[in-house]
C-alpha cells in the first residue's frame, strides 16, 4: 500500500467520522428542541389554567364586593325608630314619618 493510499483512507475514514458525530450532534440537538417544544406548551397550558383561575377568583371578588356594597346601601337607608335615629340617606328619600300629635298619643 502506498502512501497515497493510506492518506486517501485515513482522510475517508476521518470524513466518515466527522459525518457521523455530525448526525449524532444533529439527532441530539433535534431531541433538546422537542423536548423544548414540549416543556413550551406544558407551561402556556399551565398559564391558561392560571389566568382562568385569576378571572374566576376575580368574578368572585367582584360578586362579594357588589353583594357588601348592596348590603352597605340597604343599611344606610335604614330607618331606626326605636332610637328615633333616621341615617343621612334615608332622609333623603320619602319616608312617611308619624305627625306630631300621633306622637303625643304613642307617649301619652
Amino acid at each position: 500500500m502506498s502512501a497515497q493510499q493510506l492518506r486517501n483512507e485515513i482522510r475517508e475514514s476521518s470524513e466518515r467520522e466527522a459525518s457521523l458525530i455530525v448526525r449524532e450532534a444533529r439527532a441530539a440537538g433535534e431531541e433538546q428542541l422537542d423536548a423544548a417544544r414540549a416543556e413550551v406548551r406544558k407551561l402556556e397550558s399551565r398559564l391558561l389554567e392560571l389566568e382562568r383561575a385569576r378571572r374566576a377568583h376575580l368574578a368572585q371578588l367582584r360578586q362579594m364586593a357588589e353583594r357588601q356594597l348592596a348590603e352597605i346601601t340597604a343599611a344606610e337607608q335604614e330607618v331606626l325608630p326605636a332610637l328615633g335615629v333616621v341615617s343621612a340617606a334615608a332622609r333623603s328619600i320619602d319616608v312617611p314619618r308619624p305627625s306630631p300629635a300621633a306622637e303625643r298619643v304613642e307617649q301619652g
